[in-house]
């Protein structure tokens, strides 16, 4: 059994970050392609309140850039869990290699 003791801050902020962009641009995607049908079925919308391609393509930098400020305010928290903790158990198993069809034919 592994334990992890402790995380970099900036690795950490930096995979946030980036999963938060990934999670922004899904939305990017999701609110594009279903929010302006949405609009158009079920409310009139005034022409000064519009979602434009620009305002939506900004959604994942800033989920991205949140992210990455999250990572480095919570990052430093979770070391100091993990201390009075004294770590957080993993179980990493190899998997059991299978003979290849090479190694089982024998001559």
């Amino acid at each position: 059994m592994l334990k992890i003791r402790k995380l970099g801050i900036l690795k950490m902020a930096l995979f946030s970050g980036l999963f938060s962009f990934f999670l922004g641009l899904i939305s990017f995607l999701l609110v594009f392609l279903f929010g302006s049908l949405l609009i158009g079925f079920f409310m009139q919308v005034p022409s000064e309140v519009s979602l434009d391609f620009t305002s939506l393509l900004l959604l994942p930098f800033g989920y991205g850039i949140m992210g990455f400020i999250m990572g480095l305010i919570f990052t430093p928290i979770m070391n100091l869990v993990f201390r009075i903790i004294r770590g957080l158990d993993i179980v990493i198993e190899e998997p059991e290699e299978k003979p290849s069809v090479a190694q089982e034919i024998k001559p």
